[in-house]
């Protein structure tokens, strides 16, 4: 059984450009956007030849994207939410509770535009940051692979 490489990317915030240069960039299988312009999923998939999965983020008013959403890689459940409905910006806790309750692997969020590759309670809690790099002027995103191993989380800067 080979690995699946899995592109992250929160925040973008109305630019798509970082995100299509990473995506011709890497070999990915799949690629997943945590929301802050579900309509920059919509036209990255447009654009690109892998499967994208996204979720709606606070600044999303009006989007009809999922609010959560979870993604079976290999026999490893990835939970996708944007990260403002668990107050991701003042304790990762109730993250942590959510991939308890939902058997994850990992839980992928954003909202803080803050990278975080931190294992806890038996998953990953992963955020890519902003890959637009608003709030803190750096942008990142995060490259999963996945395997029958588990979950290995690497987080790279633009």
């Amino acid at each position: 059984m080979n690995a699946k490489t899995v592109l992250v990317f929160s925040d973008s915030h109305g630019d798509v450009r970082d995100m299509l240069a990473v995506c011709r960039q890497e070999q990915a299988d799949l690629v997943v956007h945590l929301g802050d312009h579900a309509g920059d999923a919509r036209k990255l998939a447009q654009s690109i030849s892998v499967p994208v999965h996204f979720v709606r983020g606070n600044c999303d008013f009006g989007d009809d994207a999922e609010d959560i959403c979870e993604l079976q890689v290999f026999s490893h459940k990835l939970v996708l939410t944007h990260g403002h409905l668990y107050h991701a910006k003042y304790s990762y806790d109730r993250l942590s509770y959510l991939a308890e309750e939902r058997g994850a692997a990992a839980v992928l969020f954003g909202h803080t535009h803050l990278p975080l590759c931190e294992y806890t309670g038996g998953a990953w809690l992963l955020n890519p940051g902003s890959i637009s790099g608003t709030g803190t002027g750096q942008k990142s995103y995060l490259k999963l692979m996945v395997g029958a191993y588990g979950v290995v989380p690497k987080l790279f800067y633009r």
